[in-house]
C-alpha cells in the first residue's frame, strides 16, 4: 500500500464527509486532523477493503478466456 495514495484517499472521504455534513445543513465543528482520528481505524478498514474489491475485480477481468 502505498502511502501517498491512502494519505489522498482520506483526504477525498475527509471532503465527502464535509460535504454529507453542508447538505444536512449541519455544522462543523472539527477539523479534517479529529475528523482522523476518530475515524482512523475505520478509513484503514475501508480503504483495504476497497483496494481488495479493485484488485479482484481486476483479476477476474483479466483471466476471462
Amino acid at each position: 500500500m502505498k502511502s501517498g495514495s491512502f494519505r489522498h484517499w482520506c483526504n477525498e472521504k475527509w471532503y465527502e464527509h464535509k460535504d454529507e455534513l453542508v447538505s444536512y445543513g449541519q455544522p462543523l465543528s472539527y477539523d479534517s486532523s479529529q475528523y482522523f482520528e476518530k475515524y482512523k481505524y475505520w478509513l484503514k478498514r475501508e480503504y483495504q477493503h476497497q483496494q481488495k474489491q479493485t484488485k479482484d475485480l481486476c483479476e477476474s477481468y483479466f483471466s476471462l478466456p
